[in-house]
């Protein structure tokens, strides 16, 4: 018996032009987990994303969430459980306000009106957001709106949240705030980025991907700890547990 939310086997995928993003992929996520793909630019970390809730279809392989595979008849099934957080919140706020916004979701789900403003009040109210849900989407901050964002697809209630770069361009405020939402969530959580430093905090699985392929996957210290496996794969082992390692070579308690 096998709690997997996420089965993906032998997943390959080619761009248009020729370029081969993904090779073969085969993981398993289960329920609950907060797992982060990292990696190099060009390594495929977003292609991998946007198959999850079926923006891009698999070249071969498959990908299943929960017992439903991801088809072009599955969409509207594999959407309602799979949230899917851009690395541009501006691709997902497009209404005159935000309320209107983290409305949008519920409402094409065929919710009676009562039901949408509940879910969008609470979805407003769990990323801290609910005065601001009359403002229009452009007149808010970065951190602002990335916290919108997430309400959008909270809205919808789905199994699994799916974060592209959500750090990306947030100032120190806003990157810890958004880190204290995240760990509060109880969804499955998986997440694209460079911060390594916002995977230690959030997430005790890494996927390592290079030029398309996995070449890790396992405990995040561990594999953070793996300096030959990170030069490999052009990464560098984040700064605090440097500091650490440092520490304890100089007989220091941190």
């Amino acid at each position: 018996m096998t709690n997997s939310i996420v089965s993906i086997n032998r997943l390959c995928f080619s761009y248009p032009d020729g370029t081969t993003a993904l090779h073969e992929l085969s993981a398993n996520i289960n329920s609950g987990e907060s797992v982060a793909i990292i990696g190099a630019n060009g390594a495929g970390k977003s292609t991998l994303l946007l198959h999850l809730n079926g923006c891009l279809l698999p070249a071969s392989g498959d990908i299943r969430i929960g017992e439903i595979e991801i088809s072009p008849k599955s969409l509207t099934d594999i959407r309602s459980k799979v949230g899917m957080v851009f690395q541009n919140p501006d691709d997902q706020l497009f209404m005159p306000t935000v309320f209107e916004d983290v409305a949008f979701g519920p409402q094409n789900q065929g919710l009676t009106q009562e039901e949408v403003k509940a879910r969008t009040e609470k979805a407003l109210i769990e990323v801290d957001a609910l005065s601001l849900q009359d403002k229009p989407p452009y007149r808010l901050s970065g951190g602002e709106k990335r916290r919108v964002a997430i309400a959008t697809v909270l809205s919808m209630s789905p199994d699994i949240l799916v974060l592209d770069e959500p750090s990306t361009g947030l100032d120190a405020l806003g990157r810890r705030q958004l880190i204290s939402l995240l760990k509060e969530l109880d969804h499955t959580l998986i997440l694209a980025t460079h911060d390594l430093e916002m995977v230690l905090e959030l997430c005790e699985r890494v996927i390592v991907l290079h030029q398309g392929r996995i070449t890790a996957d396992g405990l995040t210290v561990e594999i953070f700890q793996n300096l030959e496996l990170l030069k490999h794969t052009h990464l560098e082992q984040p700064s605090s547990l440097r500091d650490c390692q440092r520490c304890r070579k100089n007989g220091v308690q941190s």
